[in-house]
């Protein structure tokens, strides 16, 4: 029988990250402190801290966007990367690393979003894609998804309370949204699951 606490597509990330630095999935990586031997991991270990390392800049860009201060951003910025449990998560084969930068990819995306820019529609996929992903990763990327749908109802209530804004056009973003927040998220964790069950099967 095969359990496994979190949901499959941080586990399915790591493997493609394998494969594309040519580690063949025979060592088990268990017990702790068995020797490696010529087994190809590093690769793996590097890709980890590269998200660890981007997470911080797109922290960056986050918290710039929402106070437009250089300043607070890079405080923001420098706090994440000087942390030591972001230090020591992104120097490992752990999902953690994969959860920072998504949770991080998610919240800049969302934010640029709401600027009056033509790509904004694809911004908004590109955080449901990211949402779907995080849900995938490990379950507390809920925590993410709740803040940005809270912000997302106080949009909607901006909306309501502007009378300039006709019926129609808040309907419109409903519709938006419910389908890049939603359904974009659910479907890429289901296809996850899809990917995973078939390989297991």
């Amino acid at each position: 029988m095969y359990f496994d606490v979190h949901p499959p597509t941080g586990k399915l990330l790591l493997t493609l990250f394998g494969y594309f630095v040519g580690y063949d999935g025979k060592f088990q990586f268990s017990p702790p402190g068995v020797d490696f031997g010529t087994t190809k991991y590093s690769g793996i270990r590097k890709i980890c801290a590269y998200l660890g390392a981007a997470s911080i800049c797109f922290i960056y860009l986050y918290v710039y966007q929402i106070t437009n201060c250089e300043d607070t951003a890079l405080i923001s910025a420098l706090f994440l990367c000087f942390d030591h449990a972001n230090l020591i998560i992104s120097r490992y084969i752990l999902l953690d690393s994969l959860l920072l930068f998504f949770t991080s990819f998610s919240l800049y995306f969302f934010s640029i979003s709401f600027t009056n820019t033509p790509a904004k529609n694809i911004n908004l996929s590109l955080t449901g894609i990211s949402l779907g992903i995080l849900l995938g990763i490990k379950f507390s990327g809920i925590f993410t998804f709740i803040y940005l749908g809270l912000n997302t109802l106080y949009s909607f209530c901006t909306y309501f309370a502007d009378t300039s804004i006709n019926l129609t056009k808040i309907l419109y973003q409903i519709i938006k949204r419910f389908a890049f927040l939603i359904l974009v998220p659910g479907l890429v964790y289901a296809t996850a699951f899809y990917i995973h069950i078939n390989i297991l099967s």
